[in-house]
């Protein structure tokens, strides 16, 4: 079997060229684990493939490290376009240092005359797995805001009313004040020591105590903090928790700016 290097489409071997975009199929071929290639790197086993070529693991024979060896396929190696391309990412690559990069090796020749260069190998879970976790977590989280057993997050914005049935406001996601205000309530030293005027005035300099006064109101009447009796502490609710942080998570991965005056 053949694969197209640009749409990875599979032929018969009988084939030598894709019939869409004309290009050279690639031979599916795989390096066996124990192989020695350019008599430094056993092979160990395959990490992946693409429309380009390969990528092994191996050992290198003499320094007993692990590397990853990306080979292009034998028949992209006698294309200069695609050998031309190969070497400029193995340039690039080799230009960058940086701790988040593996280091490269050189570009040099296989038996078969396939081109390879080495790289350095970081163990862990490959891209499609990382994706997929952060998929689930991130759909995890969107049925989460849909439990109508914890309220819903449109309930920040509504009016509610004291016992003197005076309206107090929502709160805006969109309005700077009240973005500072809830960052102030959720930050992690409330948790441990509780909410006080005191310590919002210091996580929030340019407020006014009436200012701060009327935000500990707001927040009391919707639910989202409670007072610990016979002290001026307050705590987050853990439905004001849940509340205000989906609110925040809303305008910053959901909800269009532009549509804030609309």
């Amino acid at each position: 079997m053949k694969t197209c290097p640009q749409c990875d489409t599979g032929y018969p071997d009988s084939h030598t060229t894709c019939p869409t975009h004309g290009l050279p199929l690639n031979e599916i071929r795989d390096l066996k684990p124990g192989m020695v290639i350019h008599q430094s790197y056993r092979i160990i086993r395959k990490l992946g493939q693409g429309g380009m070529g390969a990528v092994y693991l191996a050992q290198h024979t003499l320094m007993n490290e692990p590397q990853a060896l990306k080979f292009l396929s034998s028949e992209l190696s006698q294309d200069e376009a695609f050998t031309a391309r190969f070497l400029r990412e193995v340039r690039t690559l080799r230009q960058i240092r940086h701790k988040n990069v593996v280091d490269a090796g050189n570009l040099e020749p296989a038996e078969d005359g396939t081109l390879f260069f080495s790289m350095e190998f970081v163990d862990g879970p490959d891209l499609r797995g990382l994706m997929h976790a952060a998929t689930q977590r991130y759909l995890a989280w969107l049925s989460r805001l849909e439990d109508r057993s914890s309220g819903k997050v449109d309930q920040l914005s509504r009016p509610v009313k004291d016992e003197r049935a005076r309206s107090w406001r929502g709160f805006n996601l969109f309005l700077k004040t009240d973005i500072q205000g809830i960052l102030a309530v959720l930050a992690g030293e409330h948790q441990i020591s509780g909410l006080t005027s005191r310590r919002l005035r210091r996580l929030l300099p340019t407020w006014t105590r009436s200012q701060i006064a009327r935000l500990l109101r707001r927040l009391r009447l919707h639910g989202l903090i409670k007072k610990v009796g016979k002290t001026y502490k307050y705590y987050a609710t853990k439905f004001g928790q849940r509340l205000l942080l989906a609110g925040l998570k809303l305008k910053e991965h959901l909800l269009l700016p532009a549509l804030a005056n609309a």
